[in-house]
């Protein structure tokens, strides 16, 4: 349950934030198809959202055995920031009605995302929202990053917040997953993921984009 003393909202960056995942799967699509690794689909695609490096090296290193799995990541990690820097990166709709309300109600606006802090600060700062909020917590910053809770946790001791009293705003089943193991409230607003019935068990709602939330936090 959401609390009425919530003081602290925590965003996703890619696929809630910003639309970057439906570019991002095109442009893995095409370094793997450089690299002759096969199969890779949407729904393979779909599996390493939300994630971090070590964890999403992992899912390739299951997936793909004997293949250089950390070249490969980092082949598409430089090509997708090849396109952040030479391409406009455009906001999820309703964010800016959110993000008036939150400023409105004085609650706190965080980012919590697997990227690490200059990507980060790189996107957001590409799509003119890094200003809109009080912090970014990145996955540089923690051991694990989701689906274990480790970032969530860091934020609410960063921001001096009880996990309580926080709520987390995610696109994908990992970040889900890591708000439920942090205790902390959770609505999702799925991008490209689809979000099984029990992982929307877990959320106080799934909405269609970021202006639906507001009726949540009243």
């Amino acid at each position: 349950m959401i609390s009425q003393s919530l003081m602290l909202v925590i965003f996703d960056k890619d696929g809630l934030i910003m639309d970057t995942e439906a570019p991002v799967f095109k442009i893995w699509t095409e370094v793997f198809a450089e690299w002759d690794v096969t199969p890779f689909n949407r729904e393979t695609y779909i599996r390493f959202i939300g994630s971090g490096r070590k964890e999403n090296i992992d899912l390739m290193h299951e997936l793909y055995p004997g293949v250089d799995t950390e070249g490969l990541f980092d082949a598409c990690s430089v090509r997708v920031g090849e396109f952040i820097e030479n391409n406009e990166i455009y906001t999820m709709p309703g964010l800016n009605e959110l993000l008036d309300y939150l400023d409105d109600k004085q609650i706190k606006k965080c980012v919590a995302t697997s990227s690490r802090y200059p990507n980060a600060v790189k996107t957001l700062t590409k799509c003119n929202v890094m200003d809109r909020f009080d912090g970014i917590v990145s996955g540089d910053m923690v051991s694990r990053t989701k689906p274990a809770p480790d970032i969530f946790l860091k934020t609410a001791e960063i921001f001096d917040v009880d996990p309580a009293d926080c709520l987390v705003l995610e696109d994908s089943i990992a970040g889900i997953l890591a708000a439920n193991a942090a205790g902390i409230p959770a609505i999702v607003v799925p991008d490209m993921v689809p979000i099984p019935n029990d992982i929307a068990q877990l959320c106080e709602s799934v909405c269609d984009n970021l202006a639906d939330v507001i009726q949540y936090v009243l």
